[in-house]
Order: structure tokens, then sequence, then C-alpha cells
């Protein structure tokens, strides 16, 4: 992509449509977005930077299933990028978001409105997820 590696330019204007999304709400609170990559940039670290003091802190990996590689490893990274911070706020995780009806319905909505944009429903739907190798269930991931 002309503006940089797809899954920057794509997680970022996630955060500023969400940031859109609750400051054209009334009924929310403020709500300050930034977004923190556990590799690559913008960092976690730095994302703390522009969170100083902020508190409480809802940390939202974008894994919608828990896995000890993707959403612990995210949880890691901020453990890390705190270490050596005075302030530390307090922190609410969300995790393993992939069952909650909400979640489900706005994937729903997404794939019926694709399926208007085209003008016709397909015969098959494939969902393909990331997997695991087997080693990992049975060390204890509960993938």
């Amino acid at each position: 992509m002309a503006d940089g590696s797809p899954l920057r330019v794509y997680t970022e204007r996630l955060g500023r449509a969400l940031g859109a999304f609750f400051d054209s709400r009334s009924d929310f609170p403020v709500v300050k977005v930034e977004v923190g990559m556990r590799y690559g940039q913008p960092s976690i670290a730095c994302a703390l930077d522009r969170l100083e003091g902020c508190s409480p802190v809802i940390v939202l990996p974008l894994y919608p299933q828990y896995s000890i590689a993707t959403t612990a490893s995210s949880f890691d990274g901020l453990a890390h990028a705190l270490e050596r911070r005075r302030h530390v706020p307090e922190l609410t995780f969300i995790r393993g978001y992939h069952a909650e009806p909400d979640y489900v319905a706005a994937v729903a909505d997404r794939i019926r409105w694709d399926w208007r944009e085209r003008g016709s429903e397909p015969d098959h739907l494939l969902i393909s997820f990331h997997g695991l190798p087997r080693r990992s269930v049975a060390h204890g991931d509960p993938y």
C-alpha cells in the first residue's frame, strides 16, 4: 500500500473510527483511543506515552479468541512496556470475545453488507482463523 503496511494502515483507520464513534456519542464518557502494536510501530510503549495520565485504560487485543500466542503475548508486551513507568494506570483487559453476541452480530452484519454490495448471496461462506500447533494446545493453551 502507498500509505504503508496494510496491517498498520487498517489498524490505525480502525483506531480513528473508534475514536470518532466515541466522540459522536453523548452517552459515553470521553474516550481516548490509541493504537499500540505488539510487534511494530506504533508500539504499545508509544501508545502508553500518548495515554499518560489516563486511567483506567482498557486494553483490547484484536484477536477475538484467547491464545497464549496472541492475546497473552500482547498482555506480555504491555507488561514489558509498563516495567519502567512511574505511573501505572488501572488496567482492564478484554479477552476472548469470540462468542459475545454483539461481536458475532457485528461480524454477521458485515457479511450481510458485503452480500448486499455484491448483489447476491453466495452458496458457501468460508471462515478462516489462524491455528496453533497441537503441541501448544497440549502444553495448556486454551485456544
